[in-house]
């Protein structure tokens, strides 16, 4: 009786030493997935926010995940959710953990995985789409790179960073500001000095926009009517701005290409 009575003591201790452990180790990995939650910070896709202003062009670039997001927010105040700031959109989605570094942002029929690099220094992301579903997933996986900077302005952004600045044409001065004069819910209209009858500009951003293939720059009178479009790009220390030609086949429009020059500003400030 003794020694059942011993037995079953120790099985007791056994058991409650065991329990003591599964407990540590509970509280450790409790521990680790805590240490592991999302910081508030913003990760930038820079194969778009950095190199259009290191080859100086916005088209170049923009055909890629930009449109969706060149930007990916976390705020540790809304823990449930995830801010995808894209150049046709801002999205906020629902954000479902997968694993410790690995997570949903989207339903279970399309979403992004994001997979979180050590210390929270970048994100791989890559598009899910159910097989039922009609459209197909972008094969692509994309890296962002976390960064302090704030991007409050996309336009301003490109706009301060490429091509704002002082030219001169022959003996004749013309500056594009980034002094940005109005807003609408398509563009930012940003101020322009030097050319007779023309006050703004606005930079075409959006791929879809930039019909005829290429980077383009809209002038605009002083009463907001449209004035011209060009073709703008850097050649050396030089802004070129061509006359575009559009292109049509069987009526059908079919593209274009930008024409004699109209425009060459040397950049001196």
């Amino acid at each position: 009786m003794k020694l059942i009575l011993g037995l079953f003591i120790g099985g007791i201790f056994c058991f409650s030493c065991n329990n003591s452990t599964d407990s540590q180790n509970d509280k450790k990995e409790i521990a680790a997935i805590t240490d592991s939650i999302i910081p508030t910070a913003n990760w930038f896709y820079k194969p778009y926010t950095d190199s259009s202003i290191i080859r100086q062009s916005i088209f170049k670039y923009s055909y890629s995940c930009a449109s969706f997001a060149y930007e990916v927010s976390y705020d540790k105040k809304n823990p449930d959710s995830i801010l995808f700031k894209g150049y046709n959109e801002n999205m906020k989605l629902p954000l479902i953990r997968k694993s410790e570094n690995m997570f949903w942002a989207g339903d279970t029929i399309q979403h992004w995985v994001l997979t979180f690099l050590d210390g929270f220094s970048g994100i791989t992301l890559k598009e899910y789409m159910d097989k039922s579903y009609a459209n197909k997933a972008d094969p692509k996986s994309y890296h962002f790179d976390r960064e302090d900077k704030d991007i409050k302005s996309l336009s301003k952004h490109f706009i301060k960073n490429i091509l704002a600045g002082k030219y001169k044409s022959q003996n004749h001065e013309i500056i594009l500001t980034d002094e940005l004069v109005k807003s609408d819910n398509f563009s930012d209209y940003y101020k322009i000095i030097g050319i007779d009858s023309v006050e703004t500009y606005e930079v075409v951003i959006n791929f879809w926009e930039m019909v005829p293939q290429m980077d383009l720059i809209n002038l605009f009178r002083k009463d907001g009517s449209f004035y011209k479009q060009y073709n703008w790009q850097f050649v050396n220390n030089k802004l070129i701005l061509r006359r575009v030609k559009e292109l049509y086949k069987n009526g059908d429009f079919s593209g274009g290409v930008a024409e004699n020059v109209v425009y060459e500003l040397e950049k001196i400030k």
